[in-house]
């Protein structure tokens, strides 16, 4: 599973902005079937998105067709619009502070 949390450059451009990344082993081991508990550390205040997927066939990208992502993909607000990618601001949020108990939902 890769996670990315972006700000709004990072969210355009993966080798730009101001990012936060993890690559974690799928176990679903956490406390309810099929859940990984992940977590960012030193995030600064600011907007901030946090989208995911799961590299099925392990070649380090979100793999898309012609109708979007072939592989299994979500974000902290789960907005799956039609025929596009979802925009920064409809899967931003603000971070003030320490923030616990986010859900990323990869489907």
């Amino acid at each position: 599973i890769y996670i990315r949390m972006v700000d709004k450059t990072g969210f355009r451009n993966m080798n730009s902005g101001t990012h936060h990344r993890l690559i974690l082993p799928w176990k679903g081991t956490g406390s309810a079937a099929g859940t990984t508990p992940f977590c960012f550390e030193r995030v600064r205040a600011g907007t901030w998105a946090i989208m995911a997927f799961q590299d099925l066939n392990s070649n380090g990208r979100l793999d898309a067709g012609a109708f979007g992502p072939t592989e299994p993909w979500g974000g902290y607000k789960p907005i799956r619009p039609g025929f596009r990618p979802p925009r920064f601001n409809e899967v931003s949020f603000t971070v003030a502070g320490d923030m616990n108990g986010l859900t990323v939902v990869v489907k």
